[in-house]
């Protein structure tokens, strides 16, 4: 009896770290149907219109235009696969035309780390170029830089 009893308590803590390790890997997984969102915020300070095309294989989010203080969002699934990559190309006209052309979503570990290992990946435009937001650090990193 006390040795169905050790067996009993071992395969507990087992099941129990198992069940730790999981739940922290599993934060930054990506599974095949998932929803994510990605969110461009247009923070260009001198109300600049922001022009928004973002596109994955067949689908295309068509062309906006995205006033300044505004949000484009749009939602979808990540493919059977696992090859979702959402591209984006913006541009607006300061003094002259720039251009940012990058992924704004990729069904890739290192990325929804980077997006903070939820469901959201926030961008926002400013003059010096794309921030990505980890919405858990709290914090934004100048990931794409504009071109001219």
């Amino acid at each position: 009896m006390k040795s169905i009893t050790l067996i009993h308590v071992h395969l507990t803590l087992l099941l129990v770290v198992v069940n730790l390790f999981m739940s922290e890997s599993r934060f930054y997984q990506y599974y095949p149907f998932q929803e994510y969102s990605v969110l461009i915020i247009n923070k260009l300070t001198n109300q600049e219109q922001l022009d928004v095309h973002c596109w994955f294989d067949k689908d295309d989010r068509g062309e906006r235009s995205l006033p300044f203080g505004e949000v484009y969002q749009f939602t979808f699934h990540v493919n059977a696969l696992q090859t979702t990559k959402y591209t984006c190309d913006l541009s607006y006209l300061g003094d002259r035309q720039y251009r940012a052309t990058f992924d704004a979503f990729r069904a890739k570990r290192i990325f929804i780390y980077a997006c903070g290992g939820e469901h959201d990946c926030i961008w926002s435009a400013t003059h010096d170029g794309m921030y990505l937001s980890n919405t858990v650090k709290k914090t934004s990193v100048l990931a794409v830089k504009w071109t001219n």
